[in-house]
């Protein structure tokens, strides 16, 4: 929990750094979830950051990032991406194709999977389960500030996966993010 806290004064103490009116035009620069379910768009905007230091499949240190929260009178989707949180670790992994975890096991993810949280409200206010796993696909990580103690970085990717209702109905969920994230230099 002081952890959790310590990482978001530090990333509040980033927000002036892309104050920037430059930057406020480059969607790059500002965390987002764009999503389609069954073919329809929807879009959120970050507002709220937060994390769940934990640790990662190959028991190393992590924290799981909510991406973000959309929630219609149809349905509510949630991601969360882990990654590592010492540098180290972190430099390791490469941009690619990571795994999609089915949100009943939020624990042991490894680095760079994401969890997609879907309840169908129009099957009552069950979770779904992922059909076949899905994909998580990062396409850009990006450095963009650090001090003495961590670094801030950039990270873009795509989701895709199918995810099954209590009645046995596919619904096929994908989407588009960009978020930030802090590794500590050790």
């Amino acid at each position: 929990m002081k952890k959790s806290i310590l990482n978001l004064l530090i990333i509040v103490s980033f927000i002036p750094l892309f104050s920037c009116s430059e930057e406020e035009d480059d969607p790059l620069k500002k965390e987002y979830l764009e999503i389609v379910v069954n073919g329809k768009k929807y879009d959120a905007i970050a507002e709220e950051w937060s994390n769940f230091d934990t640790e990662t499949c190959d028991e190393k240190s992590g924290t799981r990032v909510n991406v973000g929260e959309i929630e219609t009178s149809d349905f509510y989707l949630d991601l969360h991406i882990m990654h590592y949180t010492n540098l180290d670790d972190f430099t390791t992994a490469d941009k690619g194709n990571y795994s999609i975890r089915n949100s009943l096991s939020i624990n042991n993810i490894c680095n760079f999977e994401a969890v997609v949280r879907f309840k169908d409200y129009t099957q009552g206010d069950y979770l779904t389960s992922v059909k076949d796993g899905g994909t998580n696909t990062i396409t850009e990580i990006e450095k963009l500030d650090e001090n003495s103690d961590i670094m801030l970085y950039g990270i873009k990717g795509n989701f895709n996966c199918t995810r099954i209702n209590i009645s046995g109905e596919e619904i096929s969920v994908m989407g588009n993010y960009y978020v930030l994230v802090l590794v500590w230099i050790n």
